[in-house]
Order: C-alpha cells, then sequence, then structure tokens
C-alpha cells in the first residue's frame, strides 16, 4: 500500500465539507423534511390505530425509552391521520407508548391526510420491517384488512406483505383453528408458527380434543417444540384412523349419495353428480394451495 503523501493528505483536507455545508445538506433529507413537518401534538389527542396487531416487546420498549432521555427525542416522529376531534396513529406504537410512560405531554408527530385504506396499509407495512412479528400476528393483520374489504385476494396479500400465495395461504390457516388455540395464541403469538397451524389442519375437525391438548402441552412447556406437538399429534392417532362420513342430499333433502374421509383419501359415492363440475372444484382448490397440473 503507497504511502499517503502531505500534499494529498493537505489536499484532502481542503476538500472535506464544512460543519454549515452538511448541516445544509441534511436539512434537505427525507428524515430532516419529516422533521421540518413535524408539529408537536398532545398525547390525549391521540388514539391507537384499530389495525395494530403486533404486541409491543418490553426490552424493546425500555430500550427506547432510554434513548428518548439520553437524547433528548425522537430522532422519527411519529405519524398520524386526523380523525374526528383528534388524531389517530398510523406508525410509531412503540415510540408513542414509550412518551406516554416517560410522562411527556406531547409527540413530535407528522400528520397526513389517509383514508381508512391508506393507513392500514401504511401500518401493515410499518408493521413489516418489524423482525418481531409473529407469523399469528400477520395473520391478525391479514385477516383484518381481509375483512374490512382492503384486500381482495390471496395474490393482493402476497404483493402487500413481499410473500407467496403458499405463504398466505399458510397464515390463513390461523382462521381454521379451534377457539380455544386462537386463546392461546392470544396470550403467546410466537407460540404456533403458520406451517405448524397449517399442519395440523389435517386433524381437525375429528381429532379436535387431540390438537388442543397437544398445543396446552405446548403452552404449558410439557411439550418443548412445535415439532415435538405435532409428533404428539400423530403419536395419539396412530391407531386411530381418521374416518369420516357425511350423507350427500339435493336441494330436496333427498339423499342421493355419501362421502366418505379416511385415511386412504376421499371417497364420493352417487350417481348424479357432475363429475366434470366435481373435477374442475377440485382442481381450483388444488391450485388455490399452490399446486399445479
Amino acid at each position: 500500500m503507497s504511502r499517503v503523501s502531505d500534499q494529498d493528505l493537505a489536499a484532502g483536507l481542503r476538500q472535506r465539507k464544512k460543519p454549515e455545508t452538511i448541516a445544509e445538506e441534511v436539512r434537505h433529507t427525507i428524515v430532516s423534511q419529516m422533521h421540518a413537518d413535524a408539529m408537536r401534538l398532545p398525547l390525549d389527542k391521540i388514539s391507537a390505530s384499530p389495525y395494530q396487531v403486533r404486541q409491543i416487546n418490553e426490552q424493546t420498549l425500555e430500550d427506547l425509552m432510554e434513548s428518548i432521555r439520553n437524547t433528548g427525542g425522537l430522532i422519527t416522529p411519529v405519524i398520524v391521520r386526523p380523525i374526528d376531534q383528534g388524531y389517530e396513529l398510523v406508525a410509531g406504537h412503540t415510540r408513542f407508548l414509550a412518551y406516554i410512560r416517560l410522562g411527556y405531554p406531547d409527540i413530535p408527530a407528522v400528520v397526513r391526510l389517509m383514508n381508512n385504506a391508506e393507513a392500514s396499509r401504511a401500518l401493515a407495512a410499518d408493521n413489516l420491517t418489524r423482525k418481531d412479528l409473529t407469523d399469528y400476528e400477520i395473520f391478525k393483520l391479514l385477516d383484518t384488512l381481509m375483512s374490512d374489504g382492503y384486500l381482495k385476494s390471496n395474490s393482493e396479500a402476497g404483493r402487500l406483505l413481499g410473500r407467496s400465495r403458499q405463504d398466505i395461504i399458510r397464515y390463513l390457516a390461523y382462521g381454521k383453528l379451534p377457539a380455544e388455540i386462537i386463546t392461546l395464541l392470544e396470550q403467546q403469538p410466537a407460540l404456533i408458527g403458520a406451517a405448524a397451524a397449517k399442519s395440523v389442519l389435517d386433524y381437525l375437525p375429528t381429532h379436535t380434543d387431540t390438537v388442543i391438548e397437544a398445543f396446552n402441552r405446548l403452552s404449558s412447556g410439557h411439550i418443548k417444540t412445535q415439532v415435538a406437538a405435532i409428533l404428539w399429534i400423530r403419536q395419539q392417532l396412530r391407531d386411530k384412523p381418521v374416518h369420516l362420513e357425511q350423507q350427500v342430499l339435493d336441494k330436496s333433502g333427498i339423499s342421493v349419495g355419501k362421502l366418505t374421509r379416511g385415511s386412504g383419501g376421499i371417497r364420493l359415492a352417487g350417481k348424479t353428480f357432475d363429475l366434470e363440475k366435481i373435477e374442475a372444484a377440485i382442481k381450483t382448490v388444488l391450485q388455490d394451495q399452490g399446486y399445479r397440473f
């Protein structure tokens, strides 16, 4: 490596920007523009977003509070939108809660005009930048956006979240779990990942009690991992083959056939079914689950 000469060093020092120049350039960055747009809003005029699903991590909150104490404020203001007589948070729920706990009367905030769809999507994007968001919390976010009509399809949800359609299908599996398991997830959002949630659907509804027991054991620590919970379910059902039999009725309520589901597959017996339509319906379901023909 060649040695830098005194002449080169002197030339380099002459090219260094003065602090005044750097400050002027910073004033034109996105962050500085946010601060320029920010105003101080009373905390009691701001409410949390109904689309916020992420649980606040206490350690993250404590770290942020310490940073605010040391620096005297926020690096990035929260984002709010005007509603009724106050404001609703769009991004910055942890920052908002930190200011409340620190006893501050107001907080730096940028006000943006947004409708419900824009606000929900903005919050979804902000939440998804957080590495601590669990699969169950992503499902809750998706479920709210879909229920309110802001997402129309799995493909649209995948584009918003930057996930595949198969990922979206796995997330939505939470919505088919028994209420008892949802209660566990509300208390422990990281208890069951989306892949595990989807895998246990095969045991519902015929072995619901066994599935609930497995995740109760996982929650209490008697079973240590999600994989172990699923293996426990399989162990319990090893000598209990799945068998579900249902009568198929026509529009008049008359039995026209029988649908049987067992460990060997699904069997449909009857004489009046439109087999081409049934085949098309099966293909549609399989394609929705990511399979190809």
